[in-house]
């Protein structure tokens, strides 16, 4: 994903889904290695025939401090020897995002959201990504996104 800038610049995902259930989740996970990590920003859900409407709390993270309120946030074996995501403002599109850092290992971080749905209906889930390298070194981060 990135070669020799360790600013690499925000990318937006945007994707299309049908609910299959009134309750759904958005959830990232991160895996990075010792000098890079991830950061999300902006996350969006909204039904497609009422995009005004934003399903998700707290979308950009604007509205936390060090702990993304409005999501559950954990990692897997307490990330080895680093500590889990956080919120920041540093580095980000807008305000405040969160940056994904569990590092090393097969630990991996993540952050999550539970939001309703109507079955049949058609969704639009949005969201930006950054990979920032912290040294030249080869290293690499891992992002994973789903709606379950």
């Amino acid at each position: 994903m990135a070669s020799d800038s360790n600013n690499i610049t925000w990318t937006q995902v945007t994707a299309s889904f049908t609910a299959t259930r009134s309750v759904l989740s958005v959830i990232f996970g991160f895996d990075s290695s010792s000098e890079v990590y991830v950061l999300i920003d902006d996350v969006s859900i909204v039904r497609t025939a009422n995009p005004s409407v934003e399903l998700l709390d707290n979308p950009g993270f604007d509205n936390s401090i060090s702990n993304p309120t409005g999501w559950d946030a954990w990692c897997s074996n307490t990330c080895g020897s680093s500590s889990g995501g956080v919120v920041t403002n540093i580095g980000c599109r807008t305000g405040y995002c969160y940056k994904g850092q569990c590092r090393g290992g097969s630990y991996i971080d993540y952050v999550v959201q539970t939001f309703p749905a109507i079955i049949n209906q058609t969704y639009t889930w949005t969201y930006w990504y950054r990979l920032i390298e912290a040294s030249s070194t080869s290293s690499s981060a891992m992002l994973y996104a789903a709606i379950i």
